[in-house]
């Protein structure tokens, strides 16, 4: 990063002057007469926004021919799509199976605010029509959490009774996904451009904070899933293991409560305390290999995405530390 220095200049009897640096005006567009916001940080630094300026449009093509797989063009639109593209065209050529084709226009649809706005037997085009305006990442957030609680709710009743199966918890999981593209795409933006910033009123510090703690909300999610497919697959859970998982549950669910809640509240006093709480209590892999030695293989996997969960809800009360 390169510093200037400049003097500040009174100019009046009240009035102190700075001059703003010709490159950044110019690459950002600015003309006499445009409005900038200023606020003071908590460093007592003072962060210039450009609250005022157009957003620019920004257009992405991906051509088919470019890549080798249908997943590498999806990581190639997933990639645009977190960066802020609002526009982006998947060009086909005759190769492309037209179950290949239907397969990416079904993963399109985890992605909230994109709608196909064009399609032809060669070309995809989707736009995105989400405006930040309209987004609260806290809300956002809270919506993704509500959703993984859920997932372990019904996971424990599963335990209980396979037959019920996991038709629910594949809807939420695919939901908890569209809301962690979603929160994810507004805070990279937000992190490299100082419009989205000020919309959303956060710093940049809230903005790596909630990456990380979007990104554990979905893991968590993700691994309960996988815990009921072992379910599942599974005979049946003799009775002693059942109450032992059902208890793990019971546990993550209340201690990924008290974890979010130091965050929202920011009170490090309940995230040390899920932390002490965590490393005395949870189960090491060690206890779990031992349950697993008397029961089957799918049950092991059970017990070890139930260790992960522990070990990702302590990772969120660490995040509720680190805030002020």
């Amino acid at each position: 990063m390169n510093i200037e220095k400049r003097k500040i200049q009174k100019t009046g009897k009240a009035t102190y002057i700075v001059s703003l640096p010709k490159p950044w005006i110019v690459k950002n567009g600015i003309h006499s007469g445009d409005s900038i916001s200023i606020s003071e940080e908590k460093d007592k630094s003072l962060k210039l926004s450009l609250s005022d300026i157009k957003e620019d449009f920004k257009e992405e093509i991906i051509n088919n021919t470019d890549y080798k797989t249908k997943i590498e063009i999806l990581r190639k639109f997933t990639t645009y799509y977190l960066n802020g593209a609002n526009k982006i065209t998947i060009n086909f050529n005759n190769k492309i199976t037209s179950e290949e084709r239907n397969s990416i226009k079904s993963s399109i649809r985890k992605f909230i605010g994109l709608e196909i706005i064009e399609e032809s037997p060669n070309k995809l085009v989707i736009q995105d029509f989400f405006s930040s305006d309209y987004l609260s990442i806290k809300k956002s957030i809270k919506r993704a959490f509500n959703i993984s609680k859920l997932v372990i709710k019904e996971s424990k009743k599963i335990i209980n009774n396979p037959k019920l199966g996991v038709e629910n918890i594949n809807i939420w999981e695919e939901e908890t996904d569209r809301l962690y593209f979603l929160v994810r795409r507004q805070l990279n933006f937000a992190i490299h451009n100082s419009i989205m910033l000020n919309k959303l009123k956060l710093t940049l510090s809230e903005c790596q904070d909630y990456l990380i703690l979007i990104s554990k909300i979905e893991k968590i999610t993700d691994a309960f899933q996988k815990i009921c497919i072992n379910v599942l697959k599974s005979k049946k859970i003799n009775k002693k293991n059942s109450n032992t998982i059902n208890n793990f549950f019971d546990e993550i669910l209340n201690y990924y409560t008290d974890a979010m809640k130091s965050i929202f509240e920011k009170d490090t006093n309940i995230a040390n305390n899920i932390i002490n709480i965590i490393s005395k209590k949870s189960p090491t892999l060690v206890d779990l290999d031992e349950i697993a030695l008397i029961t089957e293989h799918n049950v092991y996997f059970i017990l070890f995405y139930t260790h992960r969960s522990f070990t990702l809800v302590n990772d969120i009360a660490e995040i509720g530390l680190d805030l002020e």
